[in-house]
């Protein structure tokens, strides 16, 4: 009896939403490789099998801008996903890999509205790691930067006091 309880409220664990933080670093280049600037953010990294979505909240802080949020939405479906934006402006296809609602892997086309742009990435995930490699193309398809990220995981403490003080007014 206590060996199928156990069983059941595993179960029922797995099948909720599952979230991760990490403090990430990113390195923007030219095309040719030049480097040209570095960004600092916050994820927020929600999988929830149960609504069928995963939610990414990035806080980005670049050069003296103020930091910025931006959410992706990935809904999966058959090793697919449609990625958007809740602010919109934001649309494209993924390819996840690895085990289903544990995926390790995403390759992605997305296009922004503003400025016709089309980003290519792959991103690699794990529970301690996030790694990323982002291809900015122009309207006209010229390469525009590469951007390398790789952050680790923080808390949820760390990551709320990051947060308060990034977005801070």
């Amino acid at each position: 009896m206590r060996l199928a309880l156990l069983f059941f409220l595993a179960l029922a664990l797995s099948a909720g939403a599952e979230t991760r933080y990490y403090l990430v670093e990113g390195i923007m280049k030219l095309p040719e490789g030049r480097r040209v600037g570095v960004a600092v953010s916050i994820v927020k990294r929600t999988v929830d099998r149960e609504a069928g979505r995963i939610e990414e909240a990035v806080i980005s802080l670049r050069g003296q801008d103020p930091a910025r949020e931006f959410v992706t939405v990935i809904t999966p479906s058959a090793g697919k996903a449609v990625v958007s934006s809740p602010q919109g402006g934001v649309s494209g296809e993924a390819t996840l890999s690895g085990p289903e609602w544990a995926w390790t892997g995403m390759s992605f086309t997305t296009r922004v509205e503003a400025g016709g742009m089309r980003v290519e990435g792959e991103d690699q995930f794990s529970a301690d790691t996030i790694t990323a490699r982002k291809k900015v193309f122009d309207a006209n398809g010229k390469p525009q930067i590469v951007i390398e990220e790789s952050g680790k995981s923080i808390s949820e403490a760390v990551y709320q006091v990051l947060r308060s003080r990034l977005l801070a007014k």
